[in-house]
């Protein structure tokens, strides 16, 4: 039997499995130790073990995909966390990319993207990373991520750059937003899934016409910036496309129109890795 857990900044979904299939499933915060402390790590993983795990020692191994877990250091840190919590002799801390390229891809290569609370993209090849151009995170650029559509979204509503009829109903979306965002962005911790949140007031108006100009521009700038040059990196001629993550869900339609407007095929677009990732380490154990 094994736990898988797949995290993004936003939230983090396991799976506890055996040879049969999912046997129990759950959903905490994002654990991305990049912006949650240790304490509080430790606290959401303890009370999630105590939730889903049977008889102690029962567990085999643990599989971690988590964003944030590119650096070893930071591997480091969400082991011990897990060490500490889950009695078991196998954990192995990877990063969330990794775990959507064998969502998605299984042992097959190919180019896959990331486009949830935060974005990135990578060359899989021979059951690993091959190239992936560094994340730059929501302070310098999440091309085409739910935090940059939701920073521009509120930037324009600030700034008074929103259509009327549209800044209106934002507003009543987010009554007292012109008073609230300063101590939310910038003294409260989890800015990012802050101004992330924002993204789903677009999500019912992407037939507008100032909506899709702006999810448009958010799309068309990660194709062209990270996606281009994962693409040159790797070599490979066709132009296609593999996606996860909610922003990529939710905003399939303008997305699909965004790629074709850049030269790409889009394979598909999977909302919630885990399910695919789960039977991947079912098959492999």
């Amino acid at each position: 039997m094994f736990l898988l857990a797949d995290s993004g900044s936003t939230k983090t979904s396991w799976h506890l499995c055996n040879e049969h299939g999912v046997v129990r499933s759950a959903k905490t915060i994002g654990l991305n130790p990049n912006s949650v402390g240790q304490e509080q790590m430790t606290s959401v993983v303890s009370a999630m073990a105590r939730e889903m795990l049977p008889t102690k020692g029962s567990i085999d191994s643990v599989f971690f995909y988590g964003a944030g877990c590119g650096q070893k250091a930071a591997q480091s840190r969400v082991r011990d966390i897990l060490r500490h919590c889950i009695d078991t002799q196998h954990i192995a801390v990877e990063t969330d990319m990794l775990g959507a390229c064998r969502a998605v891809l299984g042992e097959r290569e190919g180019i896959v993207g990331i486009l949830g609370t935060g974005s990135n993209v990578c060359h899989y090849r021979d059951g690993a990373i091959a190239y992936c151009p560094p994340s730059l995170g929501y302070m310098l650029d999440d091309e085409g991520s739910g935090t940059l559509i939701g920073k521009r979204l509120l930037r324009d509503y600030l700034r008074h750059r929103m259509p009327q009829d549209i800044a209106a109903q934002f507003s009543n979306a987010f009554p007292g937003i012109d008073e609230q965002y300063r101590e939310k962005i910038y003294q409260q911790p989890n800015g990012n899934r802050f101004i992330a949140s924002f993204a789903s007031f677009a999500i019912d108006k992407q037939d507008s016409p100032y909506v899709e100009d702006l999810l448009l521009s958010a799309f068309r700038q990660f194709l062209q910036t990270q996606v281009a040059e994962t693409f040159d990196h790797s070599g490979l001629a066709h132009r296609e496309l593999h996606l996860v993550g909610g922003a990529a869900a939710v905003f399939e339609p303008t997305l699909r129109k965004a790629a074709s407007m850049e030269g790409y095929a889009i394979a598909q677009i999977v909302k919630d890795p885990i399910d695919t990732l789960s039977k991947y380490h079912i098959q492999k154990n």
